[in-house]
Order: C-alpha cells, then structure tokens, then sequence
C-alpha cells in the first residue's frame, strides 16, 4: 500500500492529500517492523549464517572481519 516502488500516479493510494499520505506512511512504518520482525526469525534459526551476538559469523572471520 505504501507505493513505495511505484511513481505518484501509480501508487495503490494515489494522491497528495493528508489522508493518502497518512495511508502510504502507515503501510511503509508496517513493512519495516515486518521486515525487521522477518530479519530477526532468520537470525534465531541460522545463527551460523549471522554469528553469535555480538560476534562476527566464522565465514565473515574467514574473509577478513574480526572477532
């Protein structure tokens, strides 16, 4: 719903109105907490992919990054 990705005439909401801007706002804020919700599930379940907290996942170690 935000529009995001589209041009002013062919957002879901189009418009400069208050309203449509409130309705595009709100469904971007929704999709950054989903998306952050979404990152920290794969984090929990692959940790060897994002590494211990606080620590740099073994592959990254291997490429250069430290400790």
């Amino acid at each position: 719903m935000s529009g995001d990705a589209f041009g002013p005439k062919d957002q879901p909401v189009p418009g400069r109105s208050k309203r449509a801007q409130t309705i595009r706002g709100e469904a971007s804020d929704a999709s950054c907490r989903r998306l952050t919700e979404l990152h920290t599930v794969i984090e929990d379940v692959l940790p060897v992919l994002f590494g211990s907290a606080g620590q740099n996942p073994e592959w990254a170690v291997a490429m250069g990054a430290k400790r």
